[in-house]
């Protein structure tokens, strides 16, 4: 498993649905880059967009 530097990201509370930056490792596997908060969370990134793509929170365009 390769470790990749932390980044910034958007942490979403279950209870309040209020978001909030917060700071997680970037991972990567033979399944491709997670993050790790609770349970695993894959990374996909659009470059024609600009999206980041997080599988149980949806999608995100830079400001």
């Amino acid at each position: 498993m390769e470790r990749l530097l932390p980044e910034c990201l958007i942490h979403a509370s279950k209870t309040t649905k209020q978001a909030s930056p917060a700071t997680y490792e970037i991972q990567k596997d033979e399944n491709g880059y997670y993050i790790y908060n609770q349970k695993r969370v894959g990374i996909e990134y659009d470059a024609i967009l600009d999206e980041l793509i997080l599988s149980s929170y949806g999608k995100y365009m830079r400001n």
